[in-house]
Protein backbone atom coordinates (compact mmCIF):
# COMPACT_ATOMS: atom_id res chain seq x y z
CA UNK A 1 0.00 0.00 0.00
CA UNK A 2 3.00 2.33 0.22
CA UNK A 3 2.58 3.48 -3.41
CA UNK A 4 -1.11 4.37 -2.94
CA UNK A 5 -2.28 7.31 -0.91
CA UNK A 6 -4.89 9.88 -0.10
CA UNK A 7 -4.88 13.39 -1.59
CA UNK A 8 -6.06 16.62 0.00
CA UNK A 9 -6.48 19.90 -1.89
CA UNK A 10 -8.36 23.19 -1.98
CA UNK A 11 -10.59 24.00 -4.94
CA UNK A 12 -9.63 27.60 -5.73
CA UNK A 13 -13.03 28.32 -7.29
CA UNK A 14 -15.29 27.52 -4.36
CA UNK A 15 -12.67 27.64 -1.60
CA UNK A 16 -13.66 24.24 -0.22
CA UNK A 17 -11.32 21.37 0.61
CA UNK A 18 -11.68 18.00 -1.16
CA UNK A 19 -10.08 14.55 -1.20
CA UNK A 20 -8.90 12.25 -3.96
CA UNK A 21 -6.57 9.28 -4.33
CA UNK A 22 -3.28 8.83 -6.17
CA UNK A 23 -0.45 6.45 -7.01
CA UNK A 24 3.32 6.89 -6.97
CA UNK A 25 4.66 6.15 -10.45
CA UNK A 26 8.29 5.56 -11.31
CA UNK A 27 9.75 8.26 -13.55
CA UNK A 28 13.10 9.77 -14.41
CA UNK A 29 12.77 12.44 -11.73
CA UNK A 30 11.45 9.99 -9.07
CA UNK A 31 8.88 12.62 -7.98
CA UNK A 32 5.68 11.67 -9.87
CA UNK A 33 2.29 11.00 -8.28
CA UNK A 34 -0.50 10.04 -10.72
CA UNK A 35 -4.16 10.93 -10.20
CA UNK A 36 -7.25 12.11 -12.09
CA UNK A 37 -7.34 15.39 -14.00
CA UNK A 38 -10.22 16.68 -11.88
CA UNK A 39 -8.06 16.12 -8.79
CA UNK A 40 -5.55 18.73 -10.00
CA UNK A 41 -7.68 21.14 -12.10
CA UNK A 42 -11.35 22.13 -12.19
CA UNK A 43 -11.70 21.46 -15.91
CA UNK A 44 -13.54 23.73 -18.36
CA UNK A 45 -13.92 27.18 -16.79
CA UNK A 46 -11.96 26.06 -13.74
CA UNK A 47 -8.58 26.69 -12.19
CA UNK A 48 -5.67 24.75 -10.77
CA UNK A 49 -6.25 23.42 -7.27
CA UNK A 50 -4.12 24.62 -4.34
CA UNK A 51 -2.63 23.20 -1.12
CA UNK A 52 -2.18 19.84 -2.85
CA UNK A 53 -0.74 17.16 -0.57
CA UNK A 54 -0.28 13.41 -0.94
CA UNK A 55 -0.36 11.07 2.08
CA UNK A 56 1.01 7.63 1.13
CA UNK A 57 -0.41 4.59 2.90
CA UNK A 58 -2.88 6.77 4.86
CA UNK A 59 -5.06 4.86 7.30
CA UNK A 60 -7.44 6.02 10.03
CA UNK A 61 -5.84 9.44 10.41
CA UNK A 62 -2.32 8.03 10.43
CA UNK A 63 0.30 9.26 7.95
CA UNK A 64 3.09 6.69 8.38
CA UNK A 65 5.26 8.15 5.62
CA UNK A 66 4.48 11.81 6.12
CA UNK A 67 3.02 14.48 3.87
CA UNK A 68 4.34 15.13 0.36
CA UNK A 69 3.50 18.54 -1.10
CA UNK A 70 3.08 19.21 -4.80
CA UNK A 71 5.46 21.66 -6.44
CA UNK A 72 3.81 21.27 -9.88
CA UNK A 73 0.42 20.06 -11.13
CA UNK A 74 -0.18 18.78 -14.66
CA UNK A 75 -3.11 17.54 -16.70
CA UNK A 76 -4.07 17.26 -20.36
CA UNK A 77 -5.11 20.33 -22.33
CA UNK A 78 -8.40 18.67 -23.32
CA UNK A 79 -9.33 18.33 -19.66
CA UNK A 80 -8.52 21.99 -18.94
CA UNK A 81 -10.35 23.32 -21.99
CA UNK A 82 -13.40 21.07 -22.24
CA UNK A 83 -13.47 18.62 -19.28
CA UNK A 84 -13.01 15.78 -21.76
CA UNK A 85 -13.43 12.58 -19.76
CA UNK A 86 -11.01 10.71 -22.02
CA UNK A 87 -8.34 13.14 -20.75
CA UNK A 88 -9.25 13.03 -17.05
CA UNK A 89 -5.72 12.19 -15.89
CA UNK A 90 -3.31 14.27 -13.88
CA UNK A 91 0.14 14.30 -12.34
CA UNK A 92 1.60 16.00 -9.29
CA UNK A 93 5.33 16.51 -8.98
CA UNK A 94 6.04 16.37 -5.26
CA UNK A 95 8.99 17.83 -3.40
CA UNK A 96 11.51 15.79 -1.48
CA UNK A 97 10.86 14.67 2.09
CA UNK A 98 13.31 13.40 4.66
CA UNK A 99 15.96 14.19 2.04
CA UNK A 100 14.49 11.64 -0.40
CA UNK A 101 12.63 11.68 -3.69
CA UNK A 102 9.34 9.87 -3.13
CA UNK A 103 10.11 6.92 -5.45
CA UNK A 104 13.48 6.37 -3.79
CA UNK A 105 11.78 6.42 -0.39
CA UNK A 106 8.64 4.37 -1.04
CA UNK A 107 8.95 2.77 -4.47
CA UNK A 108 6.76 3.42 -7.49
CA UNK A 109 4.47 1.51 -9.81
CA UNK A 110 5.18 1.13 -13.49
CA UNK A 111 3.00 2.70 -16.15
CA UNK A 112 1.79 1.16 -19.40
CA UNK A 113 -0.31 2.17 -22.39
CA UNK A 114 -1.81 0.76 -25.59
CA UNK A 115 -2.80 -2.41 -23.77
CA UNK A 116 -5.98 -4.33 -24.56
CA UNK A 117 -9.19 -2.60 -23.50
CA UNK A 118 -10.15 -5.99 -22.04
CA UNK A 119 -7.48 -6.47 -19.37
CA UNK A 120 -7.40 -7.62 -15.76
CA UNK A 121 -6.83 -4.74 -13.34
CA UNK A 122 -7.03 -3.95 -9.66
CA UNK A 123 -8.56 -0.53 -8.92
CA UNK A 124 -7.41 1.16 -5.71
CA UNK A 125 -8.58 4.23 -3.86
CA UNK A 126 -9.85 5.91 -0.72
CA UNK A 127 -13.63 6.15 -1.19
CA UNK A 128 -15.09 8.69 1.22
CA UNK A 129 -18.78 8.63 0.30
CA UNK A 130 -21.16 6.09 1.86
CA UNK A 131 -20.77 3.22 2.62
CA UNK A 132 -17.10 4.16 3.06
CA UNK A 133 -15.50 6.82 5.23
CA UNK A 134 -12.25 7.60 3.39
CA UNK A 135 -10.13 6.22 6.21
CA UNK A 136 -8.73 3.12 4.51
CA UNK A 137 -7.52 1.93 1.13
CA UNK A 138 -10.08 -0.15 -0.78
CA UNK A 139 -9.70 -2.29 -3.88
CA UNK A 140 -11.72 -4.12 -6.47
CA UNK A 141 -10.56 -6.33 -9.33
CA UNK A 142 -11.93 -7.44 -12.65
CA UNK A 143 -11.58 -7.21 -16.42
CA UNK A 144 -12.01 -3.84 -18.12
CA UNK A 145 -14.25 -3.13 -21.09
CA UNK A 146 -14.62 -0.19 -23.52
CA UNK A 147 -17.81 1.81 -23.04
CA UNK A 148 -18.79 1.09 -26.63
CA UNK A 149 -17.51 -0.91 -29.60
CA UNK A 150 -18.41 -0.66 -33.28
CA UNK A 151 -16.73 -2.88 -35.85
CA UNK A 152 -12.98 -2.28 -35.44
CA UNK A 153 -13.30 0.87 -33.32
CA UNK A 154 -14.00 1.30 -29.63
CA UNK A 155 -14.27 3.97 -26.98
CA UNK A 156 -11.32 5.69 -25.31
CA UNK A 157 -13.13 5.24 -22.00
CA UNK A 158 -12.89 1.91 -20.21
CA UNK A 159 -15.03 0.57 -17.40
CA UNK A 160 -14.85 -1.95 -14.58
CA UNK A 161 -17.95 -3.80 -13.34
CA UNK A 162 -18.62 -4.90 -9.76
CA UNK A 163 -16.66 -2.00 -8.32
CA UNK A 164 -18.55 0.18 -5.87
CA UNK A 165 -15.74 2.61 -5.04
CA UNK A 166 -17.33 5.99 -4.27
CA UNK A 167 -16.34 9.66 -4.26
CA UNK A 168 -12.88 10.19 -2.83
CA UNK A 169 -11.48 7.25 -4.77
CA UNK A 170 -11.06 9.52 -7.83
CA UNK A 171 -7.52 9.36 -9.16
CA UNK A 172 -6.75 5.98 -7.61
CA UNK A 173 -4.76 3.72 -9.89
CA UNK A 174 -5.87 0.81 -12.04
CA UNK A 175 -2.97 -1.64 -11.90
CA UNK A 176 -2.51 -4.23 -14.63
CA UNK A 177 -0.13 -7.20 -14.32
CA UNK A 178 -0.53 -6.72 -10.57
CA UNK A 179 1.00 -9.32 -8.25
CA UNK A 180 -0.49 -7.88 -5.06
CA UNK A 181 2.39 -5.48 -4.55
CA UNK A 182 3.66 -4.21 -7.90
CA UNK A 183 2.13 -3.67 -11.31
CA UNK A 184 1.67 -1.17 -14.11
CA UNK A 185 -0.73 1.77 -14.00
CA UNK A 186 -3.19 1.32 -16.87
CA UNK A 187 -5.99 3.67 -15.81
CA UNK A 188 -7.32 5.81 -12.95
CA UNK A 189 -10.68 6.18 -11.23
CA UNK A 190 -12.46 8.96 -13.10
CA UNK A 191 -16.27 8.87 -12.90
CA UNK A 192 -19.41 6.81 -12.38
CA UNK A 193 -22.87 6.93 -13.91
CA UNK A 194 -25.67 7.79 -11.48
CA UNK A 195 -27.72 4.79 -12.62
CA UNK A 196 -24.78 2.35 -12.45
CA UNK A 197 -23.29 2.50 -8.96
CA UNK A 198 -21.47 -0.82 -9.33
CA UNK A 199 -19.28 0.24 -12.26
CA UNK A 200 -16.44 2.75 -12.42
CA UNK A 201 -14.71 4.31 -15.45
CA UNK A 202 -11.29 5.50 -16.53
CA UNK A 203 -9.64 7.15 -19.52
CA UNK A 204 -7.97 4.60 -21.78
CA UNK A 205 -4.20 5.09 -21.67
Amino acid sequence: ARTSGKVYFTNTQDGYNYVCSATIVNSQGKDMVWTAGHCVHGGEGGNWHANWVFVPSYRNGWAPYGYWYASQLWTKTAWINSSELESDMGVAIVGTNYGYHIVDYLGGQGITWNQSKHIAVTALGYPAASPYDGESLQACSGTTFPTWEFLWWSSDLIGLHNCNLTGGSSGGGWLAFFDGQAGYLDGNNSFKYVNDADSIYSPYF
